[in-house]
């Protein structure tokens, strides 16, 4: 059976999911002709996604070497005498300098070259946590890579399906990619977060823009990207946390599919623990108060026959435990609809009622003007009587 090793020299871990075969050389001839054979060449490359050329040519260069590589029979020698240790060691040089994240430490590098401008470069993308980066080290491995770049990966183009005008409900779907043969992605994107977010300390605009830069690398819809996020900082402790990752649940979890996908998990969550059904009630009201979720989506999500994310047997659960909740909350809608139309009706009288006093006020007035005028007529006539009286005497 062969011997597999951590692909990383500084984890001792035996549980590491990235390994490699150990090294296994042979000496052959003597003297001048003596030779160091890698007999397991291809099957190193494979495990480390890169091209066997690529490894044989860093040893050449190393060791000061003549290599020579054996496509048929899947060989490569390097002329002088070296134990495996030896080859090891120099092997474990490669992988740090080629094949390492310099940011999230995962053996997920893919290189593409860049001609222009000359002399050109080499371009390292990290499938794991999005980085992309040019190396910082002069190796002349570099030049050989630029003069012989990386053979394209087959492409198996994809079924062709129909295309919906309708982008939240495509939204709605879970992809698959989160539970089948992606999740290993997933779980590294999660390790690649967890390690920024202990080794920097952002802030949470920080973590969405590193969160949605994964996610776009990856190509992960938005439901995929909240599931993500639930499961990094919420988890079986979700009702704890809700008010505390509050601020950085409402960046990322904005728009209805997103807001879909919360609760989804929340069904799930209640279907893998007893504990979490019990408070789903509670962990809801929390979305709510904390502004994560709105009003209709709980409503929307209270009326559910089927879910994606669990079982028929499992909502109808948590809809029976929540069922106290989803009615003061729709009573509440129905409530809010009410005083709106009481309030607006009140504006309409109130504004008759000021209309009508004003005109009362505007023909009170005219009639004591009117009444003054006369009386001061009166008077008028009262004193021209007098002055005529007056003259004559």
């Amino acid at each position: 059976m062969e011997d597999y090793i951590n692909i990383r020299e500084d984890i001792k871990d035996e549980n590491y999911r990235y390994k490699m075969p150990r090294i296994e050389t042979v000496v052959e001839g003597r003297g001048n002709g003596i030779r160091t054979t890698i007999t397991n060449i291809y099957e190193i490359a494979k495990a480390l996604v890169t091209e066997p050329e690529y490894i044989v040519k860093f040893f050449g260069i190393e060791f000061g070497a003549i290599t020579k590589f054996d496509k048929e029979n899947r060989r490569a020698t390097v002329t002088g005498s070296r134990d495996n240790d030896t080859m090891l060691a120099s092997l474990y040089k490669f992988i740090k300098l080629y094949i390492i994240c310099e940011s999230c430490k995962y053996p997920e590098l893919f290189i593409t070259c860049k001609p222009k401008p000359k002399p050109g470069s080499i371009v390292m993308t990290c499938q794991a946590c999005g980085h992309i980066f040019e190396p910082k080290h002069n190796h002349k491995l570099t030049i050989y890579i630029l003069k012989n770049p990386p053979r394209k990966r087959s492409y198996k183009k994809p079924q062709q399906v129909s295309i919906r005008d309708d982008e939240e409900e495509k939204e709605k779907e879970f992809e698959k990619v989160y539970t089948k043969e992606d999740d290993d992605k997933v779980k590294d994107a999660i390790k690649s977060i967890n390690s920024f977010i202990e080794e920097g300390d952002p802030d949470n605009e920080a973590i969405t823009s590193k969160i949605k830069k994964i996610c776009k690398y990856n190509k992960w819809n938005r439901t995929t990207r909240t599931l993500i996020v639930c499961d990094l900082f919420l988890g079986k402790k979700i009702y704890s946390q809700i008010p505390i990752q509050a601020e950085l649940l409402q960046m990322l979890i904005s728009t209805k599919s997103c807001q879909r996908a919360l609760l989804g998990y929340v069904d799930r969550l209640c279907e893998e623990n007893k504990g979490v059904l019990n408070r789903a009630p509670h962990i809801l009201k929390a979305l709510y108060d904390n502004e994560i979720v709105d009003e209709e989506m709980i409503i929307e999500w209270g009326k559910l026959k089927t879910s994606l994310f669990t079982t028929k047997t499992n909502l109808e659960a948590v809809r029976e435990k929540s069922e106290q909740f989803l009615t003061w909350l729709e009573e509440a809608e129905e409530e809010g609809e009410e005083e709106e139309y009481d309030e607006e009706e009140g504006e309409e009288e109130y504004d008759e009622e000021e209309e009508y006093d004003e005109e009362e006020e505007y023909d009170e007035e005219e009639e004591y003007d009117e009444e003054e005028g006369e009386y001061e007529e009166e008077e008028g006539e009262y004193d021209e009587e007098d002055y005529d009286e007056e003259e004559e005497n």
